[in-house]
């Protein structure tokens, strides 16, 4: 109950934020909807960058294996859990994309796959890996902000992304 509270006024802060400035609610926008398509290409061109031949294809089945293995864990828990979305359990809750209300909110499969894509280039470099961290945190403040998620989901999408990317990369490795 004390968490359920918590996610609740968590969530009422940060997305009490949207609709007061226009440049704030399409920083949320970008962030929420399309930057983790900036990150992929990221993850992407870090490939190249790789010493050796064998790190890449390593990286390059990690990364995939990590982001398809996120997904598919997010929707199998979704599917458990059925959480509704904030903007159909809460009043008042200021939506700044549509998105169906007839998908589940826990967890948060972009934050989970946005994760799952900063932890595999974390495995194998610490510096990039730090820059995607915080780009995928940027993509879970957004999905809270624009009202479609709620604090616990992305905080679990983060948690779930992050297992996932290290189970792939010890499997891999």
């Amino acid at each position: 109950m004390f968490l359920r509270q918590l996610d609740y006024k968590l969530f009422n802060f940060v997305n009490g934020f949207a609709k007061r400035w226009r440049w704030l609610d399409y920083c949320g926008i970008f962030c929420a909807v399309y930057l983790i398509w900036f990150m992929a290409v990221a993850a992407f061109v870090f490939f190249w960058y790789l010493p050796t031949r064998i790190n890449r294809l390593r990286y390059l089945f990690t990364l995939f294996a990590s982001t398809a293995g996120a997904y598919i864990a997010s929707a199998i828990v979704g599917f458990a859990y059925g959480r509704a979305r904030p903007f159909v359990d809460l009043e008042g809750t200021r939506q700044l994309i549509t998105t169906s209300f007839f998908h589940k909110s826990f967890p948060s499969s972009h934050a989970t796959v946005a994760f799952a894509l900063a932890f595999t280039v974390l495995w194998f470099n610490r510096p990039w890996g730090i820059v995607m961290l915080i780009l995928a945190t940027a993509v879970a403040w957004g999905r809270v902000f624009v009202g479609v998620h709620y604090p616990m989901d992305v905080a679990a999408g983060a948690i779930l992304g992050g297992v996932v990317s290290y189970v792939m990369y010890r499997i891999i490795m």
